[in-house]
């Protein structure tokens, strides 16, 4: 499947499809960018370790975010509570 419009070629993309984030783990280093896809009709929003929100996202929509500070993170949806992503950071 070719990236979504936005997305470089090669960039960590998880997508949002299915009321579930895929894949539910990734690591990246300090700065790289993550890409986030929602692939699917409902509408959902990124919660970065419980305090940074994303814009709203809907059908098709790509959201772009660096994690800066080393160690494990956790990305959710206010909307779907059940939608964990573990994010490891190395330094």
């Amino acid at each position: 499947m070719p990236a979504p419009l936005g997305v470089p070629e090669g960039a960590l993309l998880v997508t949002q499809d299915d009321l579930a984030f895929s894949p539910a783990a990734v690591s990246l280093g300090a700065g790289e960018p993550v890409y986030f896809w929602n692939g699917e009709t409902t509408l959902h929003n990124l919660v970065f370790d419980g305090v940074e929100r994303s814009p709203n996202m809907e059908a098709g929509d790509v959201f772009a975010w660096r994690f800066e500070a080393a160690g494990e993170h956790l990305v959710t949806c206010d909307y779907h509570p059940q939608m964990r992503l573990r994010v490891v950071v190395e330094p």
